[in-house]
């Protein structure tokens, strides 16, 4: 019989039926000849299993694997792990609980045993979350006398915060006599992969820092304070857009006594905040409400307690007092004429400045300390299109109008203004001029290209200040000296990596005689009430004499505890801190997650020393296969030693992927 498909249809009969007993069909799969049957396909032969079908076999498949897996998760017994030189339990009343796996009885007591692996959901961690979740560590040094080993000497304990932010990895909270914490101070400012405290039965905490420049090798430290230098005290306090003029010192009155402060800026809604300076630094924070859209602020040494206030595209200024333990709103400083507009405000040693525009006039008003009131001073007919303004000291003004290029300069003769237009203002960067206070005498200065020069009375340098080595300076501070003795200064580099201490030689050309390392910092500005300061974009950090807080290397650890001889990449990717053996000072465990494997170090009176090394369980699948996993994988994420079982003796409990193992 010869068979073809209908092309219509697609119905396969036959035809020529040898048999003669009609029509036959022959199936393509048994090669059966079935009779009189007609059975409709897809064209081009065999019937192809549809989609349901084959999600159904999926489903089937799946569901038969889960149930495998299950199964085996309860019935595997796991391998016996060496044993560390801390006692372990035997599985006790725990032997029948039917979710606990122990592994095989050993008459050896120095063995360590896996007594449970179960998952998280199915397990009470009251007791474990205790241990987790403790966060406060003790750093401060001893203190002398009293009971207690608190940082500022009261027995408290502090708080040690390793954070990303840049130049500030590690950052200290000395906790105050109230029990607040005091702003954050760095105490260590280069990058590391790991960072823990360890706490031991008596005495300040170490601190144990992981990698960094040189990875895999940990190190312990111990804070400690350092030799007493001029700027060795550094108080700081964290402040978004510090840089921006959005802070100022002011004395305030607390029971009759000036006390300093700084008030700030809140840059994420109206309002300021005001810390005061007591003697262990920043005090806690205090938060009054103010207008919006504040652009700078400036105390008056002249009248302690005042606050001015520029908000943006304000006609007059804003005052604020400090009154019955607060400051008032801010509130209008009106002054006379039309079309008044403020358009500086800004600070020179212990002189508040700030221009106000009046009609087509400039308005100049100069507040020096010891001085009541401010003085004005007018700048007739400088036209209604000044935008910036810089004082230069005197009667000295640069004046740039709205969209303009070029600036001019602008002095007073018998009253009357005298505007020029200098060549080499004809492209005007206002931020790079300014005046300094030396000695009490204000000098016009120019910081361009990382050179500070001194200008003349009509804007040409007459001397300048360079650093060595093609340094460029950020910031220049004059440091205050007694009459006859030679100047001094204090030079930013930029980029924030050295302060440099200058000083006149017999010729007047001021030299580097002294480099320091300090906090981070873009700015360095002088504060009438504050003193020094340095500032950058996160915080604020005021520089006085005395004695800085210092991490002093005590131990250092590489990747070779725990390794294997002829293995040269590094073992150490994380550190986990707990008490193994139950002596009341925590102990250390280092993390191979690579190779799944940690490795104990239990504190001695002098040096962390290696007990044991084991591998965990550590895999998210069944069954271990021993081999070692081309994937690093953080875990066990959390390890805590207690008293599991009730039976006096000290076991290891860990958070491993999705299950709680217990030794």
């Amino acid at each position: 019989m010869r068979c073809h498909p209908t092309e219509s249809f697609g119905i396969w009969h036959s035809v020529n039926n040898k048999r003669g007993e009609g029509d036959f069909f022959q199936c393509p799969y048994t090669k059966r000849w079935a009779p009189k049957l007609a059975m409709l396909r897809p064209r081009g032969g065999r019937r192809k299993p549809t989609s349901g079908t084959l999600f159904l076999f999926v489903v089937c498949c799946v569901s038969l694997v889960h149930a495998a897996f299950f199964l085996w998760t309860r019935v595997a017994t796991h391998r016996r792990l060496p044993q560390p030189n801390v006692p372990v339990p035997a599985p006790g009343k725990h032997a029948n609980d039917s979710r606990r796996h122990s592994s095989s009885s050993s008459s050896n007591t120095n063995q360590k045993r896996l007594l449970i692996a179960v998952p998280l959901t199915d397990f009470d961690l009251p007791a474990i979350q205790d241990n987790l979740l403790r966060r406060w560590k003790e750093v401060g040094p001893a203190c002398s006398g009293g009971g207690g080993d608190g940082s500022d000497g009261d027995g408290d304990d502090d708080l040690v915060e390793w954070s990303n932010v840049a130049r500030q990895v590690v950052r200290w909270y000395a906790c105050a006599a109230d029990g607040s914490l005091l702003p954050a101070q760095t105490i260590h400012d280069q990058t590391v992969d790991g960072f823990a405290t360890c706490v031991p039965k008596s005495g300040k905490a170490d601190l144990l820092l992981l990698g960094g420049s040189d990875k895999g090798v940990l190190r312990r430290y111990g804070l400690v304070t350092g030799e007493p230098t001029l700027i060795g005290r550094q108080d700081a306090l964290p402040m978004a857009g510090a840089a921006r003029r959005g802070w100022c010192g002011i004395t305030i009155g607390t029971d009759g006594k000036a006390t300093p402060a700084i008030v700030a800026v809140d840059s994420t809604q109206p309002r300021l905040r005001v810390h005061r300076l007591a003697e262990t630094g920043w005090q806690a924070e205090e938060t009054f409400p103010a207008i919006g859209g504040i652009k700078a602020v400036a105390g008056p040494v002249g009248s302690p307690g005042l606050l001015l206030v520029w908000a943006k595209d304000a006609a007059d200024l804003h005052r604020a007092r400090w009154e019955n333990g607060r400051l008032t709103y801010p509130q209008p400083w009106e002054q006379e004429g039309k079309d008044r507009k403020i358009l500086a405000l800004d600070s020179v040693g212990s002189t508040v400045w700030w221009a106000q525009r009046v009609g087509n006039d400039v308005d100049l008003f100069t507040w020096p300390a010891g001085v009541p009131e401010p003085k004005r001073t007018r700048y007739a007919e400088l036209g209604g299109k000044v935008e910036q303004v810089v004082w230069l000291g005197g009667d000295t003004l640069l004046v740039q109008d709205a969209y303009a290029t070029g600036g001019r300069l602008v002095r007073l003769q018998d009253g009357k203004p005298v505007v020029t237009s200098p060549a080499l203002l004809a492209k005007l960067d206002p931020a790079e001029y300014f005046a300094v206070d030396v000695g009490g005498t204000l000098r016009k200065a120019r910081l361009t290209d990382g050179v500070l020069q001194w200008l003349g009375d009509d804007l040409h340098p007459v001397d300048q200040v360079m650093l060595t080595e093609g340094q460029k300076i950020a910031s220049y501070l004059p440091i205050a000296g007694e009459p006859g003795t030679p100047a001094q200064a204090w030079a930013l580099e930029q980029g924030g990596g050295f302060m440099h201490r200058l000083q006149a030689d017999a010729a007047g050309v001021m030299r580097v005689v002294e480099s320091v390392k300090p906090p981070a910092g873009a700015v360095l500005r002088s504060d009438p009430v504050l003193g020094m300061v340095l500032v950058d974009q996160e915080r604020i950090v005021r520089l006085s004499r005395g004695r800085p807080w210092e991490l002093k290397l005590l131990e250092s650890i590489d990747g070779r505890v725990g390794r294997r001889s002829g293995v040269s990449e590094s073992t150490i990717h994380r550190i986990l801190v707990t008490d193994l053996d139950g002596d009341g000072s925590e102990d250390v465990t280092l993390c191979d997650d690579r190779k799944h494997q940690l490795t104990a170090l239990v504190r001695t009176p002098d040096a962390l020393q290696r007990s044991v090394s084991w591998k965990v369980f550590e895999d998210r699948k069944y069954p271990y296969d021993g081999g070692e996993s081309k994937d690093m994988v953080a875990e066990p994420r959390r390890i805590a030693a207690l008293n599991a079982d009730g039976d006096a003796a000290r076991d290891l409990v860990m958070i491993s992927q999705d299950r709680l193992v217990v030794y």
